[in-house]
């Protein structure tokens, strides 16, 4: 994998002159593929307490907007934590796409940390419906020097199996290989929780059609108790698929809360 320059990060977040005091507008934006096709924009905290988070957003694995997020980012900064929502590429069968294009944000954001004003060891990430089976992905399997130190999880994607998966997110990540079992397995992020993986903490809505609760909220926080690895949930009486990544979600202000309580009692 290949590492950014920071001399380059440094002068495009420079180039771009956003004042650091506005928690709306981005404070940098790079490319994660040398075409631009899968990019990273960033917000850093004015008042950085040393915390980030990697957003990645869903869309089935079809298609992927992450202007929506943007509002997320006026809560973290205000809590200190300086937030990065990526633009990756659909993976049309091939897997790797967009695992290199989440892994390169991880790698960019840890390679430019102090300049950023982050802690290496605190960079976590967070992902909605197949962006959150993306995340996971990353919490489970991504390489250790840039695994993430946390997950937040919104109505995540998380089996690949043949029982309860999300067959679209199933047939675009997985191609041809999803004639597998075992490479279903092998991506069923709940198979792959083990003692390394990092606190979890699970929003969904009992609601959601689209995903069913049992086999990939549920799912990943039976396999994460049962390797003691700490985690939390929280299943919301209505909210369909995808309410709890929206700011306009009823019980918004309630995440944010536990969001702040919850990164605020990590060690």
């Amino acid at each position: 994998m290949k590492r950014l320059s920071l001399f380059i990060v440094l002068m495009m977040a420079w180039s771009l002159g956003f004042a650091q005091s506005s928690t709306y507008r981005e404070s940098l934006r790079v490319n994660l593929t040398s075409d631009g096709q899968a990019y990273m924009v960033g917000f850093l905290a004015p008042q950085s307490n040393g915390k980030a988070v990697v957003v990645i957003p869903g869309g089935g694995y079809q298609q992927t907007s992450i202007d929506k997020y943007y509002a997320w980012a006026a809560f973290f900064n205000r809590i200190g934590v300086s937030m990065f929502a990526v633009k990756y590429r659909m993976p049309e069968g091939n897997r790797r796409i967009p695992i290199d294009d989440a892994e390169r944000a991880l790698q960019t954001v840890h390679d430019s940390a102090a300049a950023w004003r982050i802690s290496p060891r605190w960079i976590g990430i967070m992902g909605t419906s197949a962006g959150g089976h993306l995340a996971s992905t990353m919490a489970t399997q991504a390489p250790e020097a840039i695994r993430p130190a946390f997950q937040i999880l919104c109505c995540p994607v998380i089996t690949m199996g043949r029982v309860g998966s999300h067959k679209g997110s199933v047939d675009r990540f997985l191609g041809k290989d999803a004639a597998s079992d075992k490479v279903r397995a092998e991506y069923s992020s709940n198979k792959r929780v083990d003692a390394h993986t990092p606190p979890a903490l699970i929003f969904t809505s009992v609601d959601d059609k689209t995903v069913p609760v049992e086999h990939n909220a549920m799912a990943y926080y039976e396999a994460m108790v049962k390797a003691q690895r700490p985690v939390s949930i929280q299943i919301y009486p209505e909210g369909g698929h995808t309410g709890t990544s929206m700011v306009s979600f009823r019980y918004h202000q309630a995440m944010e809360t536990m969001i702040t309580t919850w990164l605020n009692a990590l060690k």
